[in-house]
Protein backbone atom coordinates (compact mmCIF):
# COMPACT_ATOMS: atom_id res chain seq x y z
CA UNK A 1 0.00 0.00 0.00
CA UNK A 2 1.03 3.31 -0.48
CA UNK A 3 3.09 5.45 2.69
CA UNK A 4 -0.50 7.47 3.23
CA UNK A 5 -3.19 4.11 3.52
CA UNK A 6 -3.92 5.38 6.53
CA UNK A 7 -7.20 6.23 5.65
CA UNK A 8 -7.40 3.62 3.61
CA UNK A 9 -7.13 1.05 5.95
CA UNK A 10 -9.76 3.08 8.14
CA UNK A 11 -12.17 2.83 5.74
CA UNK A 12 -11.78 -1.18 5.06
CA UNK A 13 -12.31 -1.63 8.99
CA UNK A 14 -15.24 0.86 9.04
CA UNK A 15 -16.70 -0.94 6.34
CA UNK A 16 -16.56 -4.63 7.57
CA UNK A 17 -17.93 -3.35 11.05
CA UNK A 18 -20.99 -1.47 9.01
CA UNK A 19 -21.82 -4.45 7.25
CA UNK A 20 -21.62 -6.88 9.85
CA UNK A 21 -23.78 -4.33 12.04
CA UNK A 22 -25.93 -4.09 8.90
CA UNK A 23 -26.17 -8.07 8.55
CA UNK A 24 -26.91 -8.74 12.15
CA UNK A 25 -23.22 -10.93 12.31
CA UNK A 26 -20.66 -10.77 15.01
CA UNK A 27 -17.38 -9.21 14.30
CA UNK A 28 -14.64 -11.85 13.44
CA UNK A 29 -11.39 -10.53 15.16
CA UNK A 30 -9.59 -12.58 12.23
CA UNK A 31 -10.97 -10.67 9.71
CA UNK A 32 -10.19 -7.88 11.11
CA UNK A 33 -6.44 -9.37 11.07
CA UNK A 34 -6.91 -10.03 7.98
CA UNK A 35 -7.52 -6.33 7.26
CA UNK A 36 -3.77 -5.30 8.74
CA UNK A 37 -2.53 -8.21 7.29
CA UNK A 38 -3.53 -7.47 3.84
CA UNK A 39 -2.80 -4.13 4.03
CA UNK A 40 0.97 -4.78 5.50
CA UNK A 41 -0.09 -2.83 9.07
CA UNK A 42 2.95 -3.50 11.20
CA UNK A 43 1.84 -4.39 14.83
CA UNK A 44 2.72 -0.51 15.98
CA UNK A 45 0.85 1.13 13.26
CA UNK A 46 -1.99 -1.49 13.47
CA UNK A 47 -2.28 -0.56 17.31
CA UNK A 48 -2.17 3.24 16.41
CA UNK A 49 -5.16 3.23 13.12
CA UNK A 50 -7.37 0.66 16.19
CA UNK A 51 -6.77 2.93 19.15
CA UNK A 52 -7.51 6.32 16.83
CA UNK A 53 -10.54 4.79 16.43
CA UNK A 54 -11.73 4.38 19.56
CA UNK A 55 -10.74 8.01 20.64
Amino acid sequence: MAKNDYHVIVYRILLYLYTCLKGGEDVDTKRLDGIAIAAGANERYWHYILCSLLD
